[in-house]
């Protein structure tokens, strides 16, 4: 499966440890099939989307290599897969 944003997203994630204070959140967007980030200085503050096809599925305050920000991605996908299968949200 070809992820966009891949590449990018790791090369947010490089540098950061959790004492330089930033937190990157990681969000998908699963129609486009594209990661996205954001970055923040604060625990309590967050990117929110107004599409309902883009979720946060991660955050970080470590590098991140490609493999598994797209291994975190495989895993929102199958999440929200079971939540349709169930009902609770419309495909």
């Amino acid at each position: 499966m070809e992820i966009k944003g891949l590449k990018e997203a790791a090369e947010a994630t490089k540098g950061i440890t959790p004492y330089t204070g930033v937190i990157i959140q990681i969000s998908y967007d699963f129609n486009a099939n594209e990661v996205l980030t954001s970055e923040h200085r604060d625990n309590n503050s967050w990117t929110v989307y107004k599409d309902p096809n883009i979720g946060a599925i991660h955050y970080t305050n470590k590098a991140m290599s490609k493999e598994s920000i797209k291994a975190k991605v495989i895993e929102s996908i199958a999440m929200r897969n079971e939540v349709i299968d169930d009902g609770y949200l419309e495909p």
